[in-house]
Order: structure tokens, then sequence, then C-alpha cells
């Protein structure tokens, strides 16, 4: 998502083709990421690990947030909410999560990794 969005793709075949090199440069053989650079369309994604997703997500970043077993993209905050309700996500493998609490209601509340993907 973060990859697509920065290069301005939006065609089902672009995404696929950057999910596609997503898993050739930045996992291993058991699909887990590695967090290698990813270079696509000439331009080189680095991923960095944050403690503190509010304040990318206030400098509007999002951040890619990993569960057990599962990843989400944490990209903004509902102030009428509270706790890991508030998070505002996308979740491409259960569209209809819309906060963090709600794939935590299967994959539990602890967060493995959070990390952003930004362009060299």
């Amino acid at each position: 998502m973060i990859i697509c969005r920065e290069l301005g793709f939006t065609s089902n075949a672009d995404k696929a083709a950057v999910i596609k090199k997503v898993i050739a440069d930045s996992t291993n053989n058991e699909g887990e990421l590695t967090y290698s650079p990813i270079t696509y369309d000439g331009k080189t994604f680095t991923w960095t690990t944050v403690s503190d997703m509010a304040t990318q997500i206030n400098n509007e970043v999002p951040v890619i947030c990993q569960l057990y077993g599962h990843y989400v993209l944490v990209n903004g905050f509902d102030t009428s909410e509270t706790g890991f309700s508030a998070y505002l996500i996308k979740d491409p493998g259960a569209r209809a999560n819309t906060n963090l609490a709600q794939p935590m209601e299967k994959y539990g509340e602890t967060i493995k990794s959070k990390r952003i993907l930004t362009a060299q």
C-alpha cells in the first residue's frame, strides 16, 4: 500500500506487481518479513522501527503494525475513541476491520513490530 501510494499506482495489475516484489525482496521462505530494502521502479524503500505510532500518524506517516500472524496498516486516529480502537487501519486480510482493536481480538493485543517504510 505504501509503495503504491508513493509511486501513484492505482491499478490492480500494478498493485499485484508491487506485492510480488515485496515478497521477493523482503520475505523469507516461510513468508515472514525480513525487512530487507525493496527496490521498485527506480526507488529503494527501507524499513525503520518506530516506538510511537501516534507521532507517526500525526505526521501523516502510516505505520505497518505486526501482530502475531497478521499485519495491518495504521493510517489514522479517531479522537472520539480510546485505546487501540482509536487507531484507524487498512487491513488487506479483513477489509471490514477499521480500527486496530478489531484484528487484535483475533491475533492478540501484542504488537510484535511497528515500522515505517520510506523511499530513499
